[in-house]
């Protein structure tokens, strides 16, 4: 069936790629997948590499797959008997019209006024920045949010993780989710096709039964944070461009694991991860990833039970009330095995660096490894560190760290900080010897099309300040080195990955930002050595 205009989906993705009015290319095929090089021409078999310019037909035979790789980086992946046509009109316009079939599409951000259309047999639809399937009448998102329009008026959002089945909208099934994750490329044994899937799709289904628990268990204390949920969306979280051009999806959980806990985490999702380099050079794969920071305190008394009573229970309580443990942990936990791991773990009446005596404050150590699995990460402590198999380590002071900052206002700094092991009592010493590994970090303030924020963003008369942080997020890429001694100082060595990998975390300010607002009246509180 021929689709109209009115049963168009279009894709309107901002900000920063520009369209090249180049022929979109067949990247891969298997099978039987043919090209029509215009209205009048005749079908033959495609090839790999050939160009398919405006007005060309691509089909695929029931063995047949295909991927179309358009110049702005969209990837198209077509599946057995599907049929599509492409409408090329000019640099900053491309259209696909999808005949019958299904295809699997990722979009990046584009440019101002750019447009990417796809045509079905169904509804108008629009996206920014996103990875979703569709076919004769259904659609998935799978990451970021389409909104559909229909010829009698209706208009609906499907937003990551739902699905429209051609009648409403719903909540994508395990299956459903499986399907449009997996690899579509073609020549892939379908066997071969969920494997790398698996671990993937159920990391992101314990982030979602996380939430869920964690809503179900404080419905109290989430309900003075509702309007702000709905108005800015922190509750599903954001998708965006990372520094590097990567597609991401962040979710963010505000948790009371008990009632003298808040636990904050911040999920950076990524569907392949290609590295752009920069000061540091990364050593691990470009496959699917994620990344987690997760800040706990835990308190000497019960907090309670809804987050706009905490000014006043902390104002009235100031010297009694206290932080026992403080852990701040960042994790790449893309293999679930040996998750990635670089956390400070503090607890009150620890020693004191400073004079080798007992505090009153949190003093926190530095524990460096990879964890076993998703369980120890959920009860890590600095008790257990170590039995988990973590390293612990303190600041070097004998070695010097290194800290810089972008150039002409740009929001970007690096810093090289050398740590050496604890002794087996974990008590902090004078910090003598050499460093055993240095933590490098790259840290950036970009918008939601990867740029780098610059100062005047922010100091700009007539900034609107809900607007600016919805367009902002930080992005601190973390390592470890090994170590190397240039003359007679020492460095970190580049070449050396402890951990095999790098942390990437993308943090968006929207939770924190509602936060902020609901506790304005006791920040002069919260700045205490409490």
């Amino acid at each position: 069936m021929k689709p109209s205009l009115a049963s168009l989906i279009s894709i309107l993705i901002l900000p920063s790629i520009v369209f090249a009015a180049d022929p979109v290319l067949l990247k891969n095929v298997s099978g039987t997948v043919e090209l029509k090089a215009g209205e009048q021409a005749a079908w033959t078999q495609a090839l790999p590499g050939a160009s398919v310019p405006s007005g060309s037909q691509v089909r695929t035979g029931a063995d047949g797959r295909a991927e179309l790789k358009f110049k702005n980086k969209t990837s198209v992946w077509l599946k057995p008997s599907t049929n599509v046509a492409l409408e090329q009109q000019g640099a900053k316009h491309n259209r696909i019209i999808l005949a019958n079939g299904s295809m699997k599409l990722r979009v990046p951000h584009l440019g101002f006024r750019e447009k990417f259309e796809v045509r079905t047999p169904v509804a108008v639809a629009s996206v920014r920045g996103t990875v979703f399937t569709v076919d004769d009448r259904n659609l998935q998102t799978l990451f970021g949010d389409v909104k559909m329009a229909f010829d009698d008026g209706r208009k609906l959002d499907v937003p990551q993780g739902t699905g429209f089945n051609g009648e409403k909208v719903s909540l994508l099934s395990r299956i459903e989710e499986e399907i449009g994750l997996e690899n579509w490329a073609p020549g892939i044994a379908d066997d071969q096709r969920r494997r790398e899937l698996q671990e993937f799709v159920n990391n992101r289904q314990q982030i979602r039964d996380f939430a869920h628990d964690a809503l179900a268990r404080n419905n109290e204390v989430i309900a003075s944070l509702a309007a702000a949920v709905k108005q800015n969306d922190f509750a599903a979280g954001r998708t965006l461009t990372d520094v590097h051009g990567n597609l991401v999806r962040v979710e963010q959980v505000l948790d009371r694991p008990n009632p003298s806990t808040i636990q904050v985490t911040n999920v950076t999702l990524r569907t392949s991860y290609n590295f752009t380099s920069g000061r540091y050079s990364y050593h691990g794969t470009p496959d699917s990833r994620i990344d987690a920071l997760i800040g706990k305190a835990v308190f000497n008394e019960n907090l309670p039970t809804q987050i706009s009573d905490f000014p006043g229970f902390f104002s009235s309580n100031k010297d009694s009330v206290k932080i026992d443990y403080a852990d701040l942990i960042a994790v790449n936990m893309s293999d679930p095995n040996h998750i990635a791991t670089v956390a400070f773990l503090g607890e009150r009446g620890n020693l004191d660096p400073r004079n080798l005596g007992y505090t009153d404050d949190i003093v926190s150590n530095l524990y460096v490894g990879n964890l076993n699995g998703r369980e120890e990460l959920s009860t890590l402590s600095k008790a257990n560190a170590v039995s988990f198999g973590l390293t612990g380590y303190q600041e070097n002071k004998l070695a010097k760290s290194n800290y810089g900052n972008g150039s002409n206002g740009q929001l970007y700094s690096f810093a090289e900080k050398p740590f050496t092991k604890l002794p087996n009592t974990q008590t902090w010493t004078n910090g003598t010897g050499a460093s055993n590994i240095w933590v490098c970090t790259e840290n950036y303030v970009i918008n939601n099309s990867g740029g780098i924020r610059n100062v005047s963003d922010y100091t700009s008369s007539g900034i609107n300040v809900s607007d600016l942080l919805g367009n902002s997020a930080a992005e601190s890429v973390v390592f470890v080195k090994g170590e190397k001694r240039i003359g007679n100082g020492l460095a970190p060595d580049n070449a050396n990955d402890i951990l095999g990998t790098n942390i990437d975390l993308v943090i968006i300010p929207d939770l924190f930002y509602a936060v902020a607002k609901t506790l304005a009246t006791s920040a002069d509180v919260f700045n205490t050595t409490h």
